[in-house]
This record gives C-alpha cells, sequence and structure tokens, in this order.
C-alpha cells in the first residue's frame, strides 16, 4: 500500500533524527555580528533567514562551506576525524559545515576567551514515528468506547497545558476538550503517527478532565518530524501565555552525544515559566536512529546503533522532568510496575516512571498505514512490508510518549485537586514512594 501524500505540514531537508541541515547554523544574536565576520573571514557566505526573538538567537545560511580549504581547514577535519574515531560515536565522517564550524570556534575563542553560542539544526520526530523498526511499535485498534474520557463536572478552572506534537484529528470523543488550529486532513489513509498527538491529548484528560489544553502542530511531513529550530519556535509561543506543564512527546538524539544549542537554549527560558515533560525515548533494547531516506521511503544507509544509555533531547537536558515507560502489572490486587523493556533504564536524566505498555487513549478514525523494515545481520535492509489498519478513534500503544502524557495529565489533575500550582503538584509527585529501576536506583512512579 503506497504511503499517502505528504499533506501534514513541511518536510525537512532531511530525515534523519538527529542530523543537520548542511547548510544552516543557529547563534545567540548577542554573537551573529562576530560570528558573521569570522565566516566572512572563510569566504563563507552568511544570510540571516529569521529569529526567534523570545529565545535571542538567529538562523544563519551558509553558502561557500566546500570551498573551504587550507592548512586550517586540514588541520580541523583531521581534529575532528581523530576525535570521531576515538569516541566511536559518529557514524559519518566531518562535514564541510563541521570544518567551518570548527573553524568559526578556534577564531572566535581566540579573539573572546570563550566558545561562541552556536550549534546546528537538528531534526526531531515523533517518539515511535516512522518508519517503524518492528510491529511492537504500531497502535491497535480498540472497539467501542472504553468508558476512559466521561464527561464530568470540575470545580474552577483546570491548569492550562501546553502540547507541542503533530496535528489534531476529529475525534467527537474530545470535542470541546481542547483547543487547536492544526488538523489532520479528513481524507485517509493516514500515517500511523498522524494520531500521535489525539492520543496524548487523551491520555492527560484521564487523568485531568479539567485541564484547559492547547495543542500546537511542529511535527509534519511525511514522517513525523521537524527541525529544532520548529521546534524552538513552538516552545517559544507557549511563553508569556500562562500555561503552566508543556508536554514534549518527541526528541532527536546526537552523534556527539551533546544537547543541541537551541533547545538547551529553549528549556532555559521556558522552565522559569512552565513545567516541561519530554518522553525519554524508545531505545532501551537495540534500536537505531531514524535514517535518511530516499524517495521510496527507504533508508539510505544503515546508521549505528543507539546505545540504550544515549540522550534523548530534549529529554536529557537540565530541568527537563524526562519520563519513562512502565510496564504495569500485579495479581491478588497489587499493582507492580517494571521498567518497560524499550525504555533506557540505567541513566540518571530521568525523574519519572508511568504506563507505557498497551495503554489506551482517543486516535484516530479511519484507516492508518505504515513501512516496516529491519536490519539484517549482514548489514543489508530487509524489503519493507506495508501495514495497515482501521481504527475507531481508540487504540492501544506502547511507548514513552504516552508516558509523558500520563505525567503532564497527572501535574494538572494534582494541581486542580488540591487547588496548587503545578511546581507543587510536581513535588507532590516527586515525594510519592518509588519503585525500582535497578538494584540500587528507587525513583516515583505515577
Amino acid at each position: 500500500m503506497a504511503m499517502p501524500e505528504p499533506v501534514y505540514g513541511s518536510e525537512p531537508e532531511y530525515a534523519q533524527t538527529g542530523a543537520a541541515q548542511d547548510n544552516r547554523i543557529v547563534a545567540d544574536v548577542r554573537d551573529l555580528r562576530a560570528v558573521r565576520a569570522e565566516l566572512a573571514q572563510l569566504h563563507v557566505d552568511a544570510e540571516v533567514l529569521g529569529e526567534i526573538p523570545a529565545l535571542q538567537v538567529a538562523m544563519i545560511g551558509l553558502s561557500g562551506l566546500d570551498a573551504v580549504s587550507g592548512e586550517a581547514a586540514e588541520a580541523a577535519r583531521g581534529r575532528l576525524t581523530a576525535r570521531y574515531v576515538e569516541d566511536g560515536r559518529y557514524s559519518t565522517a566531518p562535514t564541510p559545515l563541521d570544518v567551518v564550524m570548527t573553524l568559526v570556534r578556534d577564531a572566535f575563542a581566540a579573539t573572546f576567551g570563550r566558545q561562541p553560542r552556536m550549534g546546528k539544526n537538528r531534526s526531531m520526530e515523533v517518539v515511535g514515528g516512522l518508519p517503524h523498526r518492528a510491529a511492537a511499535e504500531l497502535p491497535v485498534p480498540v472497539h467501542g468506547d472504553p468508558g476512559l474520557l466521561p464527561r464530568v463536572a470540575v470545580d474552577g478552572p483546570g491548569l492550562r497545558v501546553g502540547v507541542l506534537d503533530t496535528a489534531m484529528c476529529d475525534n467527537p470523543v474530545l470535542a470541546g476538550r481542547f483547543r487547536s488550529d492544526d488538523f489532520v486532513p479528513e481524507k485517509g489513509p493516514h500515517p500511523t503517527w498522524a494520531g500521535h498527538s489525539t492520543f496524548i491529548v487523551g491520555r492527560i484528560l484521564q487523568r485531568a478532565p479539567g485541564a484547559e489544553v492547547q495543542v500546537r502542530q511542529v511535527l509534519g511531513g511525511m514522517y513525523g518530524t521537524a527541525t529544532a529550530w520548529e521546534l524552538a519556535e513552538g516552545m517559544a509561543s507557549f511563553l508569556g501565555t500562562g500555561t503552566e506543564v508543556l508536554n514534549l512527546s518527541l526528541g532527536c538524539f546526537t552523534d556527539d552525544d551533546d544537547a543541541p544549542f537551541l533547545l538547551v537554549r529553549a528549556v532555559e527560558r521556558l522552565t522559569a515559566e512552565m513545567i516541561v515533560v519530554a518522553a525519554a525515548g524508545n531505545h532501551g533494547t537495540r534500536s537505531y536512529p531514524m535514517p535518511a531516506l530516499d524517495e521510496d521511503g527507504r533508508p539510505k544507509w544503515r546508521p549505528e546503533p543507539l546505545s540504550p544509555s544515549s540522550p534523548m533531547w530534549p529529554a536529557a537536558i537540565d530541568g527537563v522532568v524526562a519520563v519513562g515507560a512502565a510496564d504495569v502489572g500485579g495479581s491478588d490486587g497489587a499493582v507492580e510496575m517494571t521498567p518497560a523493556d524499550f525504555t533506557p533504564v540505567d541513566v540518571p536524566w530521568i525523574q519519572l516512571w508511568a504506563p507505557g505498555v498497551a495503554v489506551v487513549s482517543t486516535y484516530l478514525e479511519g484507516e492508518a498505514v505504515a513501512t516496516l523494515w529491519t536490519w539484517n545481520d549482514d548489514g543489508s535492509i530487509s524489503a519493507p512490508k506495508d501495514w495497515h489498519d482501521t481504527f475507531h478513534g481508540w487504540a492501544s500503544w506502547s511507548g514513552t510518549s504516552m508516558s509523558a502524557g500520563d505525567v503532564t495529565g497527572e501535574i494538572a489533575g494534582v494541581a486542580q485537586r488540591n487547588d496548587v500550582g503545578a511546581d507543587e503538584a510536581y513535588r507532590m509527585i516527586a515525594e510519592r514512594p518509588g519503585g525500582k529501576v535497578g538494584p540500587d536506583d528507587v525513583r516515583p512512579w505515577i
């Protein structure tokens, strides 16, 4: 079955998770003049393509990168190559952009005694988006209304919650219970990720039926992706709105495991006003980042496998409430929660654990499609398999995306029930008795 046309938003020029646009950088506006001066010394043309005033950052388009040469450039390329080999974390050779950024950093530091505040523009994806790596990541239809979202009277205004995700689906169960200007086109079939935000909002409202939920689309295109710049713009749009919790069930990885400059800046600004909740990632078992795709939707190459300890950004940024997925079980009336096998476990940056295995929520109505592919032991890619199923507004799905929605909803629900703000509600949740993650590691479950 052919994939639907990309009518869900703009598609980045690349689709590899954590990959960077090879002709653009992001810089602090206060360093902009000096950075452009250093680029001019290298005969690289730099054009300011846009700014996010609330974050004090600018996007710079670059041309002439391939022409940068000479002893300094070769030395920079050699240093980068040696570091890539030593670290073992890079799957590609240094790009012209890597070399130029290194030269700019060296010159800037020699002049000002510090590194310039700049970075690449990364690709973000739905945590658990397309193309699917295994059938276990696919949503499963739930027939009939499970009664998880009854309309109940709630005393007083609810906490204001923001969601940056995909466009919303027109699900009658959610009618009047959220605000958004971004909707999935009615005509299908739709990629499975098109119901992602609809699922997350349902999880939030199950725990906080009175929450005021504002959904804004940032993920789109054919594969549920966005650039870090688009995400940062979306994050900045919630500043000054009275939003107390922002849900980010999305993320990216970086080759060097360093946090993207732009996302760090956005988190610094937002956490002064609100709690930022993010999904920790689904790479607890052997997994691969989403690779660049050809015109037929096939991976162009096999990326290096992710380590289960690879940080997912923005979840691993200081100040973000990172959420892992728990598998809920138990017997004789006792509830037992254990980390889901796809969740990173031995990492210090996950604060809370919430249900994330085969949980049920609202979803799209109609036909959903996906492409399944796997890596073979010899490094080849198996022939992709097309998948499709019909949904009636509800689904069962797994992933830390769903767990993040639960935590966002729990914060909003605790705040309303106890007439406290989001910060106090989160403190109350974080002080709950914990469950064991490792032999000596106990963290709160919700």
